[in-house]
């Protein structure tokens, strides 16, 4: 039998739910008077994300930070692969990695409250739970010609009861196909959560400082499917190491 919450972290679970719905209304309203006035999504996209993403950072009362900034090189398209075990990572890579980027995001959360709306609006991918490697190249590869990175979150969800799950091929063999790098990101949460909490959701829990730590890009060694099978173990061990020094 699970244990029940505390009325602390429920209050607050609900208290930072409210914050990310008040802010993600409130930088929609903003965005949609750009827009009708001739502004595009990616217009949007480019100025107002970081203003959202801080937002909610700031109004949930999350200390957060980045390190290895320096790895990010928006001239160069690759496939960013993070750990999923904190709910702030969304918001820390949005907040501190600028340059160009796309997300793939479960299909089923086009039905997300505003986030599923925003995201569409913004041009993220949305891939059906079925889909195969084959779906995923082929979303993916025309932003990766014209100069867009790809975030993917290999594990599929958060893990419960382990600091990182194993991950899927899909984000590797995307990597070997298009011949671009692997930027493994480490969201790493000074008192990080195992299991999950209220509604399912980890905002109830106090993290300490959050730090998103950019890695340096792995690349492809390789065009098979051992190639990808070696960048997927690269960039797995590499986040290990970070989430548990």
């Amino acid at each position: 039998m699970s244990r029940p919450h505390s009325p602390a972290k429920t209050v607050r679970t609900l208290q930072r739910m409210s914050v990310i719905a008040g802010v993600t209304a409130g930088v929609g309203a903003v965005a949609s008077v750009f827009f009708a006035a001739g502004k595009t999504p990616e217009w949007g996209y480019e100025h107002l994300s970081r203003l959202w993403s801080g937002g909610v950072l700031r109004g949930c009362g999350i200390n957060a930070s980045a390190r290895g900034l320096e790895h990010v090189h928006p001239d160069t398209p690759a496939v960013y692969v993070s750990n999923h075990g904190s709910e702030w990572d969304w918001y820390l890579f949005t907040h501190f990695v600028r340059l160009d980027w796309r997300a793939v995001i479960r299909a089923d959360l086009r039905k997300f409250p505003l986030g599923g709306y925003f995201s569409a609006k913004t041009g993220q991918l949305f891939l059906p739970r079925r889909a195969t490697t084959a779906d995923l190249i082929r979303q993916c590869r025309p932003l990766l010609e014209r100069g867009t990175s790809i975030l993917m979150y290999p594990e599929g969800k958060r893990p419960t009861g382990k600091i990182l799950g194993e991950f899927r091929r899909g984000a590797f063999e995307l990597a070997v196909a298009c011949n671009v790098p692997v930027v493994p990101v480490a969201v790493v949460e000074e008192h990080p959560a195992l299991g999950p909490g209220v509604l399912g959701r980890r905002l109830g829990h106090e993290p300490g400082r959050v730090t998103i730590v950019v890695l340096p890009p792995v690349h492809p060694d390789g065009n098979d499917a051992e190639a990808a099978g070696r960048l997927m173990t690269s960039a797995h061990r590499m986040i290990e190491a970070e989430l548990t020094a």
